[in-house]
């Protein structure tokens, strides 16, 4: 079985050793740390190793991989952990970081602006094409694609890219280097238009955990004005390759706006979201049982929607709600299934934070929903302080129940607009077993175990993979299976990057 993957990081880790490529390890290394168990062992979970290295990917039976590049923001690297800056952290106590190359990027030095960072990044993936009898492909368009060889499609994770200081910046640069990407030889399939810092195009959702920094807190309320040309203009074909919008790390009002202000074009603009979860909800049915007004922002505190034989959700703006599941199927669009513990819901919830002003929009109907609990006050109490016993620990259940939610949404054509956006080397934390690339071996016997394992569970749905008597159509498991590893992402392929 070939592999695809949506969203993934190759070159990340090994650009951060240096700040001069020449001493960068190429892309092909797997990067290893014999790291104490330390506070920053214990916080991250060993996220710091490789995970999406080209030599794991090509164990791992990659056949095709969209390969994000992304320019650290500064928050980031200023931001801190346990009073201790990422600075220190990151790069005084691990030999493979480069503290003179997190200087210069947070100084903006010349060279070290986020655009040139991604510029600088996109070049150290290149290098790495041809090395010691290993080498890629780099895809401009689908007919490039090779069978046997490990396929690489360019992709940028952050608009934030498009400018380098983001103390100051001009509408023209960023006009100017967008113009540069469209036309460049190295063709991107899509750019994240927004990441976990906010920038001048469009509100983000909150989706910071560890990192203490003011900066990640959403601000604005949906799109700006820059952020509607900067969208326009990227999906237009008649000034360079078109390229398409992945709405991962929008907030949901931005997502919102987004969707309406292509829903009309011809031909249809297939809606990308990158590496995802799902809420499990409506939008009309956010499961906040409370919540908090500051002077910079709303803070929200909910109750975890229960999925699938005791699987539940995460319920964070930055999954995906229920009515838009339907309109990325509509628009023909797909949805890459992140391998993140937290985001698939296998930890508990969080708060979140909105932007006071985005919150407003969804203040009414919240305000009904907290109502209507204060009736079922024992209830919540109960659902919000649930033993962890009845919290299925099965983290890969948790990944089968956020698939079959989009199935039970959808319908049967969901499962032709699902596929993995693993996110590796994003510095996540992976479900247990799937820690890295070179793991995916396992995904297919598990997939086809689980999912119908997880159907069964539910007596109202078949899910398109259980006969009349409901048993295991193997057959039929086999079939969206092979979909979600990779025929949906080479039909997507085909039909739209040409």
């Amino acid at each position: 079985m070939k592999h695809f993957d949506l969203h993934c990081h190759p070159s990340l880790k090994t650009f951060l050793g240096s700040y001069k490529e020449n001493e960068r390890k190429n892309c092909w290394k797997e990067l290893k740390f014999d790291l104490p168990m330390t506070l920053i062992n214990r916080l991250t979970g060993r996220i710091l190793e490789s995970q999406s290295s080209l030599s794991q990917l090509k164990n791992g039976g990659f056949n095709i991989i969209v390969a994000a590049l992304y320019s650290l923001e500064h928050p980031m690297i200023v931001g801190s952990i346990a009073k201790t800056t990422n600075l220190e952290i990151l790069s005084e106590r691990i030999d493979e970081l480069s503290h003179t190359l997190f200087e210069n990027m947070v100084e903006v030095t010349p060279g070290f602006g986020y655009h040139d960072v991604l510029e600088s990044i996109k070049h150290h993936l290149l290098n790495s094409q041809s090395v010691n009898g290993y080498s890629f492909n780099l895809v401009s368009k689908f007919s490039d694609i090779k069978e046997n060889q490990l396929n690489i499609i360019l992709a940028i994770e952050g608009a934030h890219a498009l400018y380098n200081d983001p103390r100051n910046y001009t509408k023209q640069e960023i006009l100017d280097n967008l113009s540069k990407i469209k036309n460049s030889p190295n063709r991107y399939l899509y750019i994240t238009l927004t990441h976990l810092a906010g920038n001048p195009f469009a509100n983000q959702c909150y989706g910071m955990k560890l990192i203490n920094n003011r900066n990640f807190i959403p601000r604005e309320n949906g799109i700006q004005d820059l952020g509607k040309e900067v969208i326009n203009t990227l999906l237009n074909t008649k000034n360079g390759q078109r390229i398409l919008i992945d709405v991962k790390h929008m907030s949901l009002k931005s997502r919102l706006q987004y969707y309406e202000m292509i829903k009309d074009q011809t031909p249809k603009i297939p809606i990308i979201v990158s590496h995802c979860g799902v809420t499990g909800v409506s939008m009309l049915n956010k499961p906040i049982h409370s919540y908090k007004i500051n002077e910079d922002c709303v803070e929200v505190e909910y109750i975890k929607p229960e999925g699938l034989d005791r699987t539940e959700f995460n319920p964070w703006s930055i999954n995906l709600y229920d009515e838009e599941i339907i309109t990325i199927i509509n628009s023909d669009g797909l949805m890459g299934i992140i391998l993140e513990e937290r985001i698939l819901g296998c930890q508990e919830v969080d708060t979140e934070y909105f932007s006071v002003k985005e919150f407003e929009n969804y203040k009414d109907v919240v305000d009904k929903k907290i109502n209507a609990y204060k009736n079922q006050k024992k209830k919540i109490e109960t659902l919000k302080n649930k033993n962890s016993n009845q919290h299925s620990s099965n983290q890969f259940d948790h990944l089968c129940n956020n698939i079959l939610h989009i199935v039970k949404v959808g319908g049967e054509k969901a499962w032709d607009h699902i596929c993995f956006g693993t996110d590796y080397d994003g510095m996540i934390d992976s479900i247990r077993h799937f820690k890295s690339s070179d793991k995916f071996d396992k995904m297919q016997r598990r997939l086809e175990r689980r999912l119908p394992k997880l159907a069964k569970s539910d007596p109202s749905n078949n899910y398109y993979i259980l006969n009349k008597q409901r048993h295991t159509d193997k057959n039929k498991v086999r079939n969206v299976v092979e979909k979600i590893l990779f025929k949906n992402a080479e039909r997507f392929l085909k039909t739209h990057f040409n």
